[in-house]
């Protein structure tokens, strides 16, 4: 069975599908980084792919930047998808964007101040 996703890593997954380009990051050493710049995160994952056997297999970290200026962690299954040319982070934005549920009233012994009132003049003699 599936884990139900955080609300922030839906929301995460849903910036990233607005990104404008993607940087695909690998620190070799505590002053040795490489740092690439991609149009699309299908792109990325090819750069990451092509820099990760050049360095012994060391996987990269690839962000996405959104049109503000954020940057957004890709995860590993949305980086697999990529590669294999599924886009999962369409739908999860599509989901992100749906309304969300309407928010049901308090239930069990809560009222509205006037109804409570309304009870308590009834039950006076």
């Amino acid at each position: 069975m599936q884990k139900k996703p955080h609300p922030a890593d839906i929301a995460d997954r849903a910036k990233i599908a607005t990104a404008i380009r993607f940087n695909v990051h690998l620190r070799k050493g505590p002053a040795d980084k490489i740092n690439r710049e991609a149009p699309t995160l299908a792109k990325a994952a090819e750069i990451a792919a092509r820099i990760s056997a050049e360095n012994g297999g060391k996987p990269c970290l690839i962000y996405g930047i959104t049109p503000d200026k954020m940057t957004v962690l890709v995860p590993k299954d949305m980086i697999d998808a990529a590669r294999s040319g599924t886009a999962p982070a369409k739908r999860q934005a599509e989901k992100a964007k749906r309304k969300p549920k309407a928010d049901k009233s308090a239930g069990g012994k809560r009222c509205d101040p006037r109804s409570c009132a309304e009870r308590q003049d009834a039950r006076r003699p």
